[in-house]
């Protein structure tokens, strides 16, 4: 709070400062404090006043009695105008082992930090240690400003990668940082994995960086040791009733056959399946092979993949050569069969040793694919149109000699292809293909009413109008095979289509109004 004593002072304040007025009040006398230019008035010796800008304050002193003459006096009060809305220095923070440096708001006479025992001057100071500081900032104007700043210590993330460690270099080790940092170096590459695997033998070493920017890192030594790998052998079939000995590594211990130890590096089975041996060289470390035996019945004979034959034909099923006896579905006891309906077919034989085997195949009607060109269409001169029966056929072979999927047709005539599929049956198709000569605009009736179009042929656009109104009118654009592309019901006398995503190639624009109906032909090429 400020005073202002002596009459005829001129005092200097900053808005919202405190000054008080005057001096302590004398018995016997009365006091009348104004402000020239304003309302303010009080009775009191030394009144406290907070002016918003320079004013001008007039004591009058008179006795309580009367019998004395008034003495008067004035002082004047300067306010000088404060910055509003500065942020004059930030909470901070610092990582522990570290320091942070703070700058203060420029621009300002003075600055002076007093924290606990200590004070620095100056805009910008270094902290070191956490702290509650209270800034003192004077203006040029003798303003002063008071700010408190936080300072925080952070604490290191400090974490271990563990001890260094020797794994088999066919296995490999997790190694794991601490959770939730901001981000994981791991061996230079930065990311936001906490977890990483590896069986490289080398020094891996991880930085963490924490959601306040503290670093920590750690490293850890992984070694390798050579493994002894081992081949039981490829995957084989024995006879129905008798056995196989699957031959493991002799040099190799701590033999584990199907999750079972056993002290053999070999085993003798009697049943298909499959196995696994899983064993161990001097550095203890693992290798598994497996091994898939099948169990094959007496004789043995496969009528094959269940197939088919191509509608109207017919398919020959081979049985096996040199056995006894042969039984088909059906009765028939030769070793081949001639089928030409579809179901499922088996054969029994028995060898010369009385033992029987049956196996069955599907036999299915193949259908003949079945294709098309589209219909026949109209192209410009000097235009083309693309034929394309479809894709996934085995073959292609074009009226024109070429075994293609499609072909680029640019003159009239006829143009036929026959595919065919994976099971080699064909199917047949033809086109006509007609020319004309186009111009950039046509010009039809519709009814009673003259409807143009253009440009035709057309690289983006195709725009319709009306002799007097196309509105109501159903407008259509189908391409070669028939499907509606496009489909409106008109409201304007005009009407823009956007073919600039069709293929090239050949449309029909079909117009309906008043149960009159018109179709024409339009050629889009890009």
């Amino acid at each position: 709070q400020l005073e202002a004593r002596v009459a005829g002072d001129t005092i200097t304040i900053c808005e919202g400062d405190v000054l008080a007025l005057g001096a302590s009040s004398i018995s016997g006398y009365k006091y009348s404090w104004t402000a020239i230019g304003s309302t303010y008035n009080s009775t009191n010796a030394n009144p406290q006043v907070s002016p918003e800008s320079d004013t001008e304050y007039k004591l009058v002193v008179s006795d309580s009695e009367g019998n004395c003459t008034s003495d008067s006096a004035v002082i004047y009060v300067i306010v000088n105008d404060r910055v509003d809305g500065i942020d004059f220095a930030r909470d901070s923070f610092f990582c522990a082992g570290e320091d942070v440096s703070i700058s203060a708001h420029p621009g300002f006479s003075s600055y002076q930090w007093l924290g606990d025992g200590y004070s620095f001057s100056g805009a910008n100071v270094t902290f070191d240690e956490q702290d509650t500081v209270l800034l003192t900032v004077i203006a040029s104007n003798g303003c002063i400003y008071y700010d408190t700043i936080a300072i925080l210590e952070k604490a290191i993330p400090v974490f271990s990668l563990g001890p260094d460690s020797t794994i088999c270099e066919n296995l490999s080790i997790v190694l794991s940082g601490p959770p939730n940092m901001a981000s994981y170096t791991w061996n230079g590459q930065t990311g936001s994995n906490q977890n990483f695997e590896t069986s490289v033998q080398q020094v891996h070493g991880l930085v963490v960086v924490d959601s306040f920017g503290c670093t920590y890192s750690d490293n850890v030594v992984i070694q390798t040791v050579p493994f002894a790998s081992f081949d039981l052998g490829i995957d084989t079939s024995f006879c129905e009733g008798g056995f196989f000995t699957i031959i493991g590594p002799g040099a190799l211990s701590g033999y584990i056959w199907n999750d079972t130890a056993s002290s053999s590096a070999n085993l003798t089975v009697f049943e298909a399946g499959t196995y696994r041996l899983t064993a161990f060289n001097s550095y203890n470390c693992p290798f598994t092979d497996t091994i898939v035996l099948s169990e094959l019945p007496q004789p043995q004979f496969s009528l094959g993949a269940d197939t088919g034959y191509c509608e109207g034909g017919s398919l020959v099923l081979n049985g096996p050569t040199g056995l006894e006896d042969y039984l088909w579905t059906g009765g028939s006891d030769q070793q081949n069969l001639t089928v030409s309906s579809q179901g499922s077919y088996s054969l029994r034989v028995t060898d010369d040793q009385g033992c029987r085997f049956i196996d069955t195949i599907e036999v299915e009607e193949y259908s003949n694919p079945i294709i098309s060109l589209g219909p026949d269409t109209t192209i410009c001169i000097g235009e083309s149109i693309t034929l394309d029966p479809g894709s996934g056929y085995a073959d292609y072979d074009w009226s024109t000699g070429v075994s293609t999927q499609s072909i680029v047709v640019d003159s009239k005539g006829t143009f036929s292809v026959t595919v065919t599929d994976i099971n080699g049956c064909e199917g047949t198709a033809s086109v006509d293909v007609d020319t004309v000569t186009c111009g950039t605009e046509s010009i039809f009736l519709l009814g009673t009413e003259s409807i143009r179009f253009y440009p035709n042929p057309t690289a983006d656009y195709l725009l319709i109008e009306g002799e007097r109104s196309l509105a109501g009118a159903d407008i259509s654009l189908q391409n070669a095979m028939g499907q509606v592309l496009i489909q409106v019901q008109n409201k304007d006398h005009s009407l823009r289509l956007d073919l600039s995503n069709l293929p090239n190639g050949s449309y029909v624009l079909g117009l309906k109004k008043d149960n009159n109906q018109v179709y024409k032909r339009v050629i889009v090429s890009h």
